[in-house]
This record gives C-alpha cells, sequence and structure tokens, in this order.
C-alpha cells in the first residue's frame, strides 16, 4: 500500500479522489472533497489520505477527515470512513492507524469515525468489521456533532429484471398500497420535473428546500453556506438537483448525491399548499427512474427524520441497514476533559470561538 495525504490546494489529487468515490460501490457522499469543503465556513480544514496498490497506481482506498483547532484543542473528524474498494478490504485497518498516528501527530485531542459497516447485512457500499489499532482505546458515540455522517442506509435495491420483467412493475410492487396509490396518483396532477444546473435555478430550489426546514422545525445550512458546495456538486455531476413544476411553478425540490454508485437523498422541500399533489411521492418517484437511467445500483433514502417523514420513506419500503455504533479515539484525557466542559459553550459561540482558533492554530504553525 503506498499511502499519499492530499490537501485543499491540490485539485488535481482531488478530483482523482472524488472520482474513486463516484465509481466505486464502497463511495459515499460525506467523503467528497466538496462536502468536507463545505465545512470551511464553521472553521474546519480538511485532508484526505489516500491509498494505492502501487505507487503512482489506480487509489483503491482512503480517508477524508476533518480539523478543527489547534494543539491545545484539536479535533479530527471522520464523518465516514475508511473506504476501501472491493477487494482491497485488508487496507481498512492500516488507514484507519494511520489516521490515528497522524492525529497523534498533530495534537490532536480526540478522533471519530463512522465505520461504514452493518452487522445486519452485507451489501457492495459496506465492509467488514474493522480490527481496533493495538493500543487504540475506542469508545462508542460521537462527541462533536458536526460533519457526522447518517449511522444508517434506508437502502432501495434495484430488482433483478434477467427474466424479462419490467423492473417499474417489480419495484412498485415492493411499496405499500399507500405509496404506490400516491406515486399514480402524482403522475395525474399535470406534474412535471426538470433538472436544474444555473446558479440561478439552483437558488430557488434550494429556497424550497430552507423553507421546508423552518416550517417542520428543522435546521439546514443556508444558502450562503451552501452555495458552493451545491454549484461545484451539480456542475461536477456528483448531484442532482430535481425541481417539481405545477403550471410552470415550481412546488418542490429534491436533492440527491451519486457517490458510491448510488442516488443517496439528503434533502428537499415542498411548497405549501400542494399536498394533494403528492409532489415528495413524484419527486421521489422520478429521482428512482433516473438512478436507474444512470445504471446505478439503487437509492439510499439515508436518514430518517420526524416520524411523519419516516413513515413517508418507509412506505417506499426500504431496507433499513443500522451501521455499527460510531467511535471516538481519546488521545490526551485531560485535555478532553477540559474540551468535554468548554464544548457546550463552545457550539453556542462557534463562530467567535472558529476565528479564535483558527488563528492561534496559524500562529503556532
Amino acid at each position: 500500500m503506498h499511502l499519499e495525504c492530499v490537501t485543499p490546494g491540490d485539485m488535481a489529487g482531488l478530483r482523482l479522489w472524488d472520482g474513486f468515490l463516484l465509481s466505486s460501490p464502497r463511495g459515499h457522499y460525506c467523503q467528497l472533497s466538496t462536502w468536507l469543503r463545505s465545512f470551511d465556513t464553521y472553521g474546519f480544514r480538511f485532508a484526505v489520505l489516500i491509498a494505492r496498490a502501487t505507487r503512482g497506481g489506480a487509489i483503491v482506498g482512503g480517508i477524508g477527515v476533518l480539523e478543527f483547532g489547534n494543539r491545545l484543542l484539536g479535533l479530527m473528524l471522520a464523518p465516514i470512513g475508511p473506504i476501501v474498494d472491493v477487494g482491497y478490504e485488508s487496507l481498512g485497518a492500516a488507514l484507519l492507524e494511520e489516521t490515528l498516528r497522524r492525529a497523534q501527530d498533530s495534537g490532536a485531542v480526540v478522533v471519530q469515525v463512522q465505520v461504514p459497516c452493518s452487522n445486519h447485512t452485507t451489501i457492495p457500499a459496506l465492509i467488514g468489521p474493522l480490527e481496533a489499532p493495538d493500543g487504540a482505546g475506542s469508545q462508542p458515540g460521537l462527541p462533536i456533532a458536526p460533519g457526522t455522517a447518517p449511522n444508517q442506509m434506508l437502502w432501495i435495491a434495484f430488482p433483478d429484471t434477467s427474466q424479462g420483467e419490467l423492473w417499474e412493475d417489480r419495484l412498485l410492487h415492493r411499496f405499500s398500497a399507500m405509496t404506490r396509490r400516491n406515486i399514480r396518483l402524482s403522475q395525474r396532477q399535470a406534474l412535471d420535473a426538470f433538472e436544474v444546473t444555473g446558479e440561478r435555478e439552483l437558488r430557488e430550489a434550494y429556497s424550497l428546500i430552507e423553507m421546508n426546514g423552518v416550517e417542520q422545525g428543522y435546521s439546514t445550512r443556508r444558502w450562503r453556506e451552501f452555495r458552493s458546495t451545491l454549484v461545484d456538486q451539480v456542475a461536477g455531476r456528483q448531484a442532482v438537483m430535481l425541481v417539481a413544476r405545477h403550471r410552470d411553478v415550481a412546488v418542490g425540490a429534491h436533492y440527491a448525491v451519486l457517490a458510491g454508485r448510488r442516488y443517496s437523498y439528503l434533502m428537499g422541500g415542498t411548497k405549501r399548499g400542494v399536498e394533494n399533489l403528492k409532489v415528495g411521492h413524484f419527486l421521489h418517484w422520478t429521482a428512482i427512474q433516473k438512478a436507474k437511467a444512470l445504471d446505478l445500483l439503487g437509492y439510499d433514502l439515508t436518514s430518517g427524520g420526524s416520524a411523519g417523514v419516516m413513515r413517508f420513506k418507509m412506505g417506499f419500503r426500504p431496507e433499513h441497514i443500522p451501521l455499527v455504533s460510531p467511535r471516538h479515539y481519546v488521545l490526551s484525557r485531560w485535555r478532553f476533559e477540559l474540551f468535554a466542559k468548554l464544548y457546550p459553550r463552545l457550539r453556542v459561540h462557534k463562530q467567535l470561538v472558529s476565528r479564535i482558533l483558527g488563528l492561534m492554530h496559524h500562529v503556532a504553525r
């Protein structure tokens, strides 16, 4: 195994990393450089440790990490990982061990990791359990909230149609009767779906997602914080923004990412007062059809949400795949205890703390 550290300034290296994540079934959207870079606004830096089977060869694995703070209160977060291609599972433990070593050298207080592994099922997106490196005591849970990945999949695999059956009929048959009815009802509502790519259209679509969050009582990133991520992902064919229109009026938006040869739904929203149009069912079914047309392996509804959102998603009868418990590694007990006492206050004043710790980081260098 040949290891290299790719930094934000190495655009060629990051393009190769993103390409690996898009082409390998083990890829994950939380490891895309565009997603990692989106945390710049919160004071995080990022780097990617990539693995090649031979020097100069193809990328076969890696792990992207978010770093925050300085040598006194430094944090290292791997939203999900390590990522290893099919056939290179043995590299996972080595990548984790090297990540912990680099964190120790940088003075990090804690490292937290969500391994893409499940004890309940095996699908191409997941790896097997990893053995913890010698002497690296880990504890369950994630003490730091930013940058975390969903600890589950809501997976809809496309049916085998080798016998000539229509895949749409077979997939619809899996859904609940209510979901099938609502999909068919939505198809009679003069709704049209469009894939938007321009910044003005993306902003209009994202405004529906932001508005939906306000109305439903959950937070989303503001447009000014997420604009460059969304624009870059859509331009790079890493993500798709679908917009549903009814009589030339935008009534719904659906944002999903294509890493891991799957269509992963992240955010969506519908305009208030259009419940009878079944816009949500229309957009999700359109996205599933697009995923199939792109020759992807399936559709992931990712996280749950409120009770109502979860009922809606479970109507598509996804396979609920919980991942193994996320872990964190404490590298300095006394500094971690100091951090644990300060963290509630740090969260309240995160912008100020980000500026102070960022300045301290540059001074320390």
